[in-house]
């Protein structure tokens, strides 16, 4: 009797317990139908929405490719601060935003003309014909799928379409392009005033520690040492067929460059250890193998050039790492301590600037103060001669003001607009319809799809941050 019971009652136990678990597998589905709503969603708009496992998976997607550089406690911080997060979100609406558009135009590349750029892609050229190989290398070194790098490419061609589709000219219709003209043929006739930055004072206090390691977290990626590979060759001038079989005898025997050179008596040199930005910028290694997609110790070549042929072979590697506090210490003290002096100087003729202002704009106050004078009729923001942010702030003020400082290398200097007025046609610095819409395709692409996004995010589909769901993420 009591046996029947005990058995009873872990017959009863066990559905209670599975009832427990099916009711908590249906709440816990529940949760996470809820936690999609707008209340969890980072992202908030009629069009798109990312919620917070969305986007904490690409953050934590960012850290990840940054901390594969092995860094100290200290750049881990910074991986975890706010500034890196709101970069990563900035990324984010981005991507969202140009993919909506790219839906909405029904834009799509497709996949013959895909694999047709990349059949005519030089980069993965051998002796002027297609190497299949090369492209092997490619989707080997970064991990992808033949598929991915192709929708990768869609992606990339879609977004290009995009652009071109914006600043197509026959968009423009001839108001806007003539409110355009007219701001091209504005000129100021200004003073400008500038005075050595050796006049004025430098900062010559202490740095702290914590300054220093302040720079150095937040400039993280100014102290990464690129890989280096250390590339030897083999050169045989006057070279036989005979000889080229005898080294690739030598070489499946598995034998070295070195024990290869000393058998058949030729010289090893070497290029020392190469940065992969110089070997793709300089046409000095334009003829060299893929060193960074070789192994240390496997031979490449025979590479025939006229009378002489080359056998190459990675020696050595130089890992790529962040750079020890302790190596850039002095570089940064110079660094901050330029900074202040920057700012300590930049605050002196703004005080300067003020008391000229307000003792009605006199020269010669400013000549008494150290200040240079150049008199320059007819400024546009064409001129040359100067930097375009200058250029760009001579135009926005107003006759009768000053502009803000600016800095080059040896001088601070700013202008005082004395007259302002609209170039005609027989200047030779005039700009007729057709210079505009010239200047127009020239435009810079990454300027026009910033403003392009903001657009799109505060006017098109009025998108929200939810920042106080962010500072919920640790």
């Amino acid at each position: 009797m009591n046996s029947d019971k005990i058995s009873f009652d872990k017959s009863s136990f066990t559905k209670y317990l599975l009832g427990i678990l099916v009711f908590t597998f249906i709440f816990s589905s529940i949760s996470s139908i809820l936690f999609m709503s707008n209340k969890y969603n980072i992202i908030v708009g009629k069009y798109k929405k990312v919620n917070i496992n969305e986007f904490v998976s690409i953050l934590n997607n960012e850290k990840r490719a940054m901390a594969s550089l092995k860094l100290n406690e200290e750049q881990i911080a910074q991986l975890n601060s706010k500034e890196f997060m709101l970069s990563t979100l900035s990324k984010v609406l981005y991507s969202k935003l140009i993919d909506i558009e790219i839906e909405k135009f029904v834009i799509q590349k497709p996949k013959k003309l895909v694999l047709d750029s990349i059949v005519l892609d030089k980069n993965f050229y051998t002796d002027g014909k297609f190497d299949i190989k090369k492209l092997e290398q490619l989707l080997k070194r970064y991990n992808v799928s033949e598929q991915d790098y192709i929708k990768i490419l869609q992606e990339s061609h879609n977004k290009k379409f995009l652009l071109d589709t914006l600043i197509s000219v026959d968009n423009i219709n001839n108001y806007s392009l003539e409110i355009l003209q007219s701001e091209a043929n504005k000129y100021k006739n200004v003073d400008i005033f500038s005075i050595e930055k050796g006049r004025l004072e430098s900062y010559s206090g202490e740095i702290d520690e914590e300054e220093i390691k302040h720079y150095y977290n937040i400039n993280i990626n100014k102290f990464i040492l690129p890989e280096e590979r250390q590339l030897d060759y083999i050169k045989i001038t006057d070279y036989t067929e005979e000889q080229i079989s005898k080294f690739e005898s030598l070489k499946s025997k598995g034998l070295s460059m070195q024990e290869i050179a000393k058998d058949m008596n030729l010289r090893v040199d070497t290029y020392g250890y190469l940065k992969k930005e110089e070997v793709d910028n300089s046409e000095k290694y334009k003829d060299l193998p893929n060193i960074f997609e070789r192994a240390i110790g496997k031979i490449s070549g025979p590479k025939r050039r006229e009378k002489d042929v080359y056998f190459y072979c990675v020696a050595n590697i130089k890992e790529s790492r962040v750079k020890d506090i302790d190596e850039v210490r002095r570089d940064i003290k110079l660094a901050i301590q330029d900074k202040k002096t920057e700012e300590i100087r930049l605050e002196a003729v703004n005080k300067i600037i003020n008391d000229y202002r307000n003792d009605g704009f006199d020269s010669e106050f400013l000549i008494s103060n150290g200040f240079k004078i150049k008199n320059i009729k007819c400024m546009t923001k064409r001129d040359e001669e100067y930097d375009d942010g200058f250029l760009i702030s001579v135009m926005a003020t107003k006759k009768g003001d000053v502009t803000g400082v600016f800095a080059d290398d040896k001088y601070l200097y700013f202008a005082f607009v004395r007259a302002e007025g609209a170039l005609t046609k027989d200047n030779k610095q005039y700009v007729n319809i057709s210079d505009v819409k010239e200047k127009l395709f020239e435009e810079d692409n990454d300027r026009l799809f910033r403003y392009y996004t903001n657009y799109l995010k505060d006017k098109k589909y009025k998108l929200r941050i939810n920042y106080k769901l962010l500072d919920l993420i640790k």
